[in-house]
């Protein structure tokens, strides 16, 4: 068994291999605001910058909280499986029914700031980072009845005063920070927070479709081969893997791009137990059991 570097400290749940955490992505932004004019790609954006507002981008956006959050549904259900929703704040006062059925059903509700276009890394005075942080907890619990255990900036852009904020406020865990691929538990002042390490690049609808324009076949085997080489390295390394399987509501809520996602899980469910299918709440407190908590 050839494996360099410390010994990862932590088992995964079930004791399985590979841990696959299945997200859906449920964005809005500001009233009357949009990604429309920095992002590339035709779906969302032909790179023109209007004086207007850009009405088709809003409908595309849209789009998910009318038709894509209940389509994925159907696709978690009938696979059986339970994900992590990235929900906005201002995505769960508009659409709270749709975020009550993902939440009644024991999908994971994760803040996901109060709109898309407010980032950790946008606020000079940490209190009103607070107050954001905060704002979206609130939403989340008054909808759902429940206070969100995780927190993931949009595009993972986490502040300086971030983690501490968010321990401060009763966080688990937070999705923002890519300096690892495992989960670790992160120090902040005597409290702990379980860091699940996001990478932007891996099986991800909005970087295969929106960012490199490639139909959704690439996001299936992009999944696939890394599932097959986490697998392989457990084999020779006996060091586990986490992978996930990640959709925006407006993007691959669509049924040109919903299959991709029912074949990613089918993927994962193929390797029956050597693969963990859950929520990234319970994959957090599962660590944080063995760091002693």
């Amino acid at each position: 068994m050839n494996s360099f570097g410390p010994p990862y400290p932590f088992s995964l749940p079930t004791n399985a291999k590979v841990a696959l955490l299945p997200s859906v992505v449920f964005e809005l932004w500001l009233d009357g605001q949009t990604p429309g004019k920095n992002l590339p790609g035709g779906f969302i954006s032909a790179n023109i910058a209007l004086d207007t507002r850009d009405l088709r981008i809003e409908k595309m956006i849209e789009f998910g909280g009318r038709t894509g959050m209940w389509r994925l549904l159907e696709v978690l259900e009938q696979e059986q499986v339970r994900c992590s929703v990235l929900a906005t704040g201002r995505a769960c006062e508009v659409h709270s029914e749709i975020v009550q059925e993902y939440h009644r059903l024991g999908h994971e509700i994760t803040a996901h700031s109060y709109t898309e276009d407010v980032s950790s890394y946008d606020f000079r005075d940490p209190e009103d980072e607070r107050a954001n942080i905060r704002r979206t907890a609130d939403v989340i619990e008054r909808v759902t009845g429940e206070r969100p255990t995780g927190w993931i900036s949009p595009r993972a852009t986490p502040g300086e005063h971030t983690a501490r904020l968010l321990v401060e406020e009763g966080f688990v865990w937070s999705g923002d920070y890519p300096d690892d691929e495992l989960p670790y538990v992160m120090d902040v002042q005597g409290k702990r927070l379980v860091v699940l390490p996001y990478s932007g690049l891996a099986v991800n609808d909005y970087q295969v479709t929106l960012v490199e324009g490639s139909w959704p076949g690439v996001y299936v085997e992009e999944f696939q081969r890394t599932l097959e080489f986490l697998l392989e390295q457990y084999r020779l390394t006996g060091r586990p893997g986490v992978l996930r399987t990640s959709v925006h509501a407006h993007v691959y809520g669509r049924s040109w791009g919903r299959w991709a996602f029912r074949d990613a899980i089918r993927c994962a469910r193929h390797a029956g137990s050597d693969v963990w299918i859950g929520t990234r709440d319970a994959l957090a407190k599962h660590i944080l059991e063995q760091d002693g908590g």
